[in-house]
């Protein structure tokens, strides 16, 4: 049987190879700024050991009012039926919406990287994708049904 790598370790070789900022946090968490298409997002991973679950958080610099609460919830709602791996959620006490994954790895250290990889990806690609809609209902100019359907609008346009 092969030793599993802790996943916070393929993480920070990530990081360090795409010149990220981050922070080792513990053994179990590193902490990181991303630059992407809408703005800093900060990245948090974590591996609970006991369970062989990596959890992948992505915040978005943006920050949800008790007044903007209920249609932004009516977005999240919306747009979690369109994303392909986890989710997006607002955490309740600080108002700053996430997009959120957790996924078991196997005890292969080269499917762990891939998996890593490509989880780190796909959180910047759902954040990106969703963002403006987010920003749209924050700012009052959209409900959140016409947030949603203009995001799913122009993911469908790109290509």
């Amino acid at each position: 049987m092969v030793d599993l790598q802790n996943p916070t370790e393929i993480v920070e070789d990530i990081l360090l190879n795409q010149e990220w900022t981050y922070q080792r946090i513990s053994s179990a968490e590193v902490a990181a700024e991303v630059e992407a298409r809408w703005g800093i997002y900060r990245m948090q991973f974590y591996w609970q050991e006991e369970y062989d679950i990596f959890h992948l958080t992505c915040f978005m610099d943006l920050r949800v009012t008790e007044k903007e609460a209920d249609e932004f919830y009516k977005l999240l709602a919306l747009l979690n039926e369109r994303v392909l791996m986890g989710h997006f959620e607002l955490f309740s006490d600080d108002g700053i919406p996430a997009y959120r994954h957790s996924l078991m790895l196997p005890s292969s250290q080269t499917t762990q990287s891939e998996l890593i990889e490509h989880s780190i990806a796909l959180a910047l690609e759902e954040t990106d994708r969703f963002y403006p809609a987010f920003q749209l209902v924050i700012a009052g100019e959209k409900s959140a049904k016409e947030a949603a359907s203009i995001a799913i609008l122009d993911t469908a346009g790109e290509a």
